[in-house]
């Protein structure tokens, strides 16, 4: 069973705007306004309605950052996002709900589940730089200091654990205090305790060992490796803030590229923003996008 819900994104400083559950399932736990869209509604009409019910404001400026899905148990939420940049009125609690600014990431309260996936979907960037061991030099400032404002992944392939440590710390360093993400692989994760990473990537053969809820930490994304359409099902189950699909343009070990076409068909199929990976220019994003794509990645072409 599938329900949708349009919900919005109010923000003040480093903080938005939630409201307080007041029923089951999630009784006092803190969502972003916004609820179910009714039969034959669509999701701006939805937002809309939603936001004047809940809050006593009429939306001005909004726009439609996307759209994930949530699996809870044997339910799956889709859930539209919008920004909204301007709105009259006055908030109010119109249906005697609390309403408070809060952050996530460092607050006590309780959210709903789906709240750390959304949080991290508004802030993330169109590409993603991957420093591999064969393709890049790690090491040097100049090569890295242009995706500051992106994410950087260090590849663990090929490396032994005292060298990606090395080189983990090396570009932590580099891009500390910058607005960069840095998202290191699984594989040494225990051993990267002292560097304050954004994210964990698993990759494809990793993701199918797990079975459990791997969302351990509010503050990190989980990002995997997908190549076919089981793999990104298993993406879904684990409900990953994003996934890096290939290879698209290039060959990778004798497998054939994916082409637009069939990136598009399997990017329908996840449940999160999606990469594409796999001879791929900085020059391709928008072509990325046209097919159903989040953003780019690469290493040698970027």
């Amino acid at each position: 069973m599938t329900i949708e819900c349009s919900i919005g994104i109010i923000k003040e400083s480093d903080k938005y705007l939630f409201s307080q559950r007041s029923k089951k399932p999630f009784l006092d736990y803190f969502e972003f306004p916004g609820g179910k869209l009714e039969p034959n509604e669509s999701s701006d009409q939805a937002i809309d309605r939603e936001i004047s019910e809940e809050l006593g404001v009429r939306i001005v400026d909004k726009i439609k950052i996307g759209s994930l899905v949530h699996l809870y148990n044997n339910l799956k939420i889709k859930i539209h996002i919008y920004k909204i940049n301007s709105y009259e009125g006055n908030i109010l609690s119109r249906e005697q709900q609390k309403l408070l600014y809060l952050n996530p990431l460092d607050s006590y309260h309780n959210f709903i589940e789906s709240t750390y996936r959304i949080i991290n979907y508004i802030s993330l960037p169109r590409y993603l730089h991957i420093i591999s061991d064969k393709k890049s030099n790690p090491y040097s400032i100049n090569r890295t200091r242009k995706y500051f404002n992106n994410m950087i992944r260090l590849r663990s392939s090929g490396l032994s654990e005292d060298s990606y440590i090395s080189q983990a710390k090396k570009i932590f360093e580099t891009s500390s205090n910058k607005n960069a993400k840095l998202i290191l692989d699984l594989k040494y994760i225990r051993s990267c305790q002292d560097i304050r990473y954004s994210g964990i990537h698993y990759t494809s053969n990793e993701i199918n060992d797990i079975r459990t809820n791997i969302r351990i930490d509010k503050n990190i994304t989980y990002s995997a490796s997908c190549h076919n359409l089981k793999e990104i099902h298993i993406a879904n189950q684990l409900n990953l803030d994003f996934i890096l699909l290939s290879p698209v343009l290039s060959f990778k070990n004798d497998n054939p590229p994916l082409g637009w076409t069939d990136f598009k068909l399997l990017s329908k199929e996840a449940n999160m923003p999606v990469f594409a990976l796999g001879g791929i220019s900085k020059d391709d994003l928008k072509t990325c996008m046209a097919n159903n794509g989040y953003g780019i990645s690469g290493i040698s072409k970027f």
